[in-house]
């Protein structure tokens, strides 16, 4: 035998709508046939489910035609009573660009990042893959480098690094040592983009750029005693060309004593600026820098899911979610994303989610998110 899951909808007006011969009936709870609730549904949930169990008969039935013949609709030669479809969430990757240069050893700087980071990044690493990528670092050799940035990252990319974002942060503190103490931005930036670019996981991709000074070793990524270089210009025209090649740049200052300007024309030029001033994300102490890493994470999509397929009738869509009681609820349709879902583009193919139910998600109280084909001009209960 076949089991289909169809919308209650298709089964309302059954001869009109999809059809039911041949067919048995079931309470997808129990899988029962004969009209029961069972111990796996909620009160009243028999007399108005979201879909029900359609099971036909053995044979042929996979190609457009054999449903047909079965009686159910079709759209696009397609079924367009299809079961539930537990949607793949796609992660976002983050790579923090922090910088470790001399300044940061100054009023307990570096003491702040490595309790504001770690705090953040153990409360969403189930829900972004989060790395390190930690400048400038000690040239391998004995030379009196100030500006490499080596070709590597620090941490890669991954679910669950809270702890090994916080040994390396602790394991590699800015140092009172020449090498490695300048603030190569550009080339920090240029490294990050080429390590995510390498970074083949289908997830979109974002730099959350910390530091607290200007870019300098405008003379090069080998500058040793001419290593105060200005590099303004270079560091804004790195953070702008990753923004074009699909990575926007969050910029976060901590501290800064001055160069807020510079670091403005950074994050616009990251395309992920404040709408206030400053256009960067301003921080002093360990809380607000902890606010300004939760602002970031904030903004960035991480309640995204991919479809199975393009839905038959992509208007004719629900979304559900389980939540941690396994209890279902509906979330609506927001086409002005404050909350709610809607489509990721025009394909069809993606949602996202936005809003408190995104919120639910991250912290763990959404566990499942389902979507719900309909059929043509049938309304899903």
């Amino acid at each position: 035998m076949q089991t289909k899951t169809i919308p209650f909808a298709c089964l309302l007006g059954a001869v009109a709508a999809c059809g039911t011969t041949d067919a048995v009936v079931g309470n997808p709870s129990t899988g029962g046939t004969d009209g029961s609730q069972g111990s796996g549904g909620s009160a009243g949930a028999w007399g108005s489910p979201d879909a029900l169990v359609l099971t036909l008969p053995d044979g042929p039935g996979a190609s457009g035609q054999d449903k047909a013949d079965a009686g159910l609709s079709s759209a696009d030669g397609e079924n367009c009573g299809i079961s539930r479809n537990e949607m793949d969430r796609i992660p976002a990757d983050l790579l923090v660009v922090q910088d470790r240069s001399g300044t940061m050893r100054h009023d307990e700087k570096w003491a702040q990042v490595t309790t504001a980071v770690n705090e953040v990044v153990s409360q969403t690493q189930s829900a972004i893959r989060w790395g390190l990528k930690l400048y400038a670092m000690p040239y391998p050799s004995d030379e009196d480098i100030r500006c490499f940035v080596p070709d590597e990252v620090t941490v890669p990319v991954d679910f669950d690094n809270a702890a090994t974002i916080s040994a390396a942060l602790a394991d590699n503190p800015p140092t009172s040592d020449a090498s490695g103490s300048a603030t190569p931005t550009r080339f920090a930036i240029e490294k990050a983009l080429a390590y995510l670019q390498s970074v083949d996981d289908g997830s979109p991709k974002h730099i959350l750029l910390a530091t607290d000074g200007l870019p300098n070793c405008g003379n090069g990524i080998m500058s040793a005693d001419d290593y105060d270089e200005d590099d303004e210009d270079g560091a804004i025209a790195a953070v702008a060309a990753a923004n074009a090649a699909g990575v926007p740049v969050f910029v976060v200052g901590i501290d800064i004593g001055g160069g807020g300007d510079t670091l403005d024309d950074m994050a616009v030029a990251g395309g992920r600026p404040r709408d206030d001033s400053p256009r960067y994300y301003p921080a002093s102490a360990t809380t607000g820098l902890v606010e300004a890493l939760q602002q970031v994470v904030g903004s960035i999509p991480t309640c995204t899911f991919a479809l199975s397929e393009r839905p038959p009738v992509p208007d004719n869509i629900a979304v559900d979610a389980q939540t941690a009681a396994g209890v279902t609820v509906r979330i609506p349709k927001d086409v002005t994303h404050t909350t709610g879902w809607d489509y990721t583009d025009a394909t069809a193919t993606g949602i996202q989610i936005y809003g408190t139910w995104c919120d639910e998600i991250t912290n763990g109280n959404i566990k499942v998110v389902e979507a719900i084909f309909g059929c043509p001009d049938q309304v899903i209960p």
